[in-house]
């Protein structure tokens, strides 16, 4: 890259920095009121696959329409004496002790007092033992009903999520990202009146996905854009940490190396170089550690997980940006630079872009 070229990329860089208005408190996954799952919270479920191959695509996640499965059939007998929850994380099946002690009553009327206190004991422990049978059946139910509910809940989430997605005059776009490394941290925010400490808790890349509804299955699969990887470093940047700058642009080099290999939470081959450059360079007490499946707390140092998430977010709408970097882009591959005094010409009214 020619003299020009680097000092108009070092400009536009500074354009970028100063158009940003980060609020990095904000970088927080815990207590989100977005769409949120971690690969643990996903491990396992019926009908959700991850990682399918198939020729000439790749599908990150794919969740199939499942039905929910009804609790057993009472006894007809307990019919109206049995209260049961088709909730399987409710409260297991008990009596309605009000409409059993009408019942056993009914039953027992007009025999002799000691007659009819036998049946009612009778009739009593019948339907004791009748309940503990059929709770027997509901506990399994119950079991293998929940993580098909967890399922059910899951579809119903992302197809709501595809509707927000696809709003595009919505006053709040949303978009769904694969976040990978989610680090944690805790950090100083220095406002004009004060300085705010803060849990960070946010993934170090973040890839835009795209949901779709398979025609034949109705199955919700989930694919990666075809969008460059983001660098989530503005939060640090806003905290004004020394070497975030320097750390980002390492980043994406080392990101650069491997385009034939593109970001993939399956392959950490395409990004645990790019997270231990983070861990070891922005924090001099940083760590580095795989094998998280839960959400990080944040600590005095950072650290940083190959832990992956998929979250919702505000999907940025600033055109100027996306604009620059475009750029930048086209200045890497060694477009040409008018040299001398560059002149600031505004375009006609009817040619002028709206950002």
């Amino acid at each position: 890259m020619g003299q020009s070229s680097d000092l108009l990329t070092k400009l536009l860089d500074y354009v970028l920095e100063q158009s940003k208005d980060i609020n990095p408190r904000g970088f927080r996954l815990t207590g989100t009121n977005g769409f949120l799952r971690t690969r643990g919270d996903l491990a396992g479920l019926p009908g959700v696959d991850l990682d399918v191959k198939v020729e000439g695509d790749h599908i990150w996640l794919r969740v199939a329409r499942l039905e929910a499965h009804s609790p057993p059939v009472v006894p007809l007998e307990a019919k109206d004496i049995f209260v049961v929850d088709t909730d399987p994380a409710g409260m297991p099946p008990r009596n309605d002790e009000t409409a059993l002690k009408r019942l056993l009553t009914e039953r027992a009327n007009g025999k002799p007092e000691p007659q009819a206190q036998q049946l009612m004991e009778r009739d009593c422990a019948a339907f004791e033992k009748a309940l503990a049978e059929y709770t027997s059946l509901w506990l399994a139910w119950a079991e293998g009903e929940k993580p098909r509910r967890k399922s059910i809940s899951l579809y119903g989430e992302l197809f709501t999520l595809k509707q927000q997605v696809e709003l595009e005059d919505t006053a709040n776009p949303q978009e769904l990202v694969c976040g990978i490394g989610v680090a944690s941290w805790k950090l100083q925010f220095d406002e004009r009146t004060s300085t705010t400490a803060f849990d960070y808790q946010y993934p170090i890349l973040t890839q835009t996905l795209e949901l779709a509804i398979d025609d034949q299955t109705l199955a919700i699969e989930v694919r990666p854009r075809a969008l460059a990887t983001r660098i989530a470093f503005d939060a640090f940047a806003a905290c004004q940490l020394m070497s975030a700058a320097a750390v980002e642009r390492i980043v994406k080099e080392e990101l650069a190396k491997s385009n034939e290999r593109p970001l993939n939470p399956f392959d950490p081959g395409s990004y645990e170089h790019a997270l231990r450059c983070v861990a070891g360079n922005l924090d001099r007490g940083g760590r580095y550690v795989t094998g998280q499946m839960g959400l990080p707390a944040a600590e005095a140092a950072l650290l940083v997980t190959d832990l992956w998430v998929l979250h919702s977010r505000p999907r940025p709408n600033n055109y100027l940006h996306d604009d620059i970097e475009r750029l930048k882009g086209r200045l890497k591959e060694g477009i040409s630079i008018p040299e001398g005094p560059l002149a600031l010409v505004t375009p006609p009214a009817d040619e002028q872009a709206v950002y």
